[in-house]
């Protein structure tokens, strides 16, 4: 029974030495004989539709940006993107396919002198005087009825100090 057992160990040493030869075999080869050598391009488009700023051939799938910037009036460049991630210009990136990258722009920011807007516009001003005005003539009547309605124009002195002091 025991000779049984060595020899089913045996053999099965055998074998998985056997799978472990034949697969390095097939998978130990060397990377630089059969290096990648596909060719990928990165395209370089100014706006969606526009003929390509510059095409940019990858072999072994990275690459480095150009540090070359299209121009547009009335903008900024910003960086390229593919829809999804931004790729900054000077910077290297891995691919594993062609690529079509698009300028982001930003809005050209203009400095002008600033002026402070006006305190009130012309609608603004009326509604103030209409308000003053108002406000005088209630003044005025409270001064006849409170001051010189009983006592004349004569005492009209008298009256305006009594409406500004206080009785003790």
């Amino acid at each position: 029974m025991r000779l049984f057992a060595a020899k089913k160990v045996f053999w099965g040493v055998v074998f998985a030495l056997l799978i472990l030869t034949a697969s390095y075999a097939v998978w130990g080869y060397s990377s630089a004989a059969y290096a990648d050598t596909t060719t990928n391009t990165v395209t370089f488009y100014p706006d969606e539709n526009t003929e390509p700023f510059a095409i940019v051939e990858i072999i072994n799938g990275t690459f480095t940006v150009p540090e070359a910037q299209p121009a547009k009036e009335g903008f900024i460049f910003k960086n390229w993107s593919d829809g999804f991630a931004s790729y900054i210009p000077g910077n290297t990136y891995t691919v594993s396919g062609s690529l079509k990258l698009i300028a982001l722009w930003e809005d050209e920011v203009k400095v002008e002198e600033y002026r402070s807007p006006p305190l009130f516009n012309t609608a603004e001003k009326t509604a103030l005087y209409i308000s003053i005005g108002v406000l005088a003539l209630i003044f005025l009547f409270c001064f006849y009825w409170f001051g010189i309605k009983d006592r004349g124009l004569k005492e009209l002195g008298a009256a305006i100090r009594k409406l500004f002091t206080r009785n003790k």
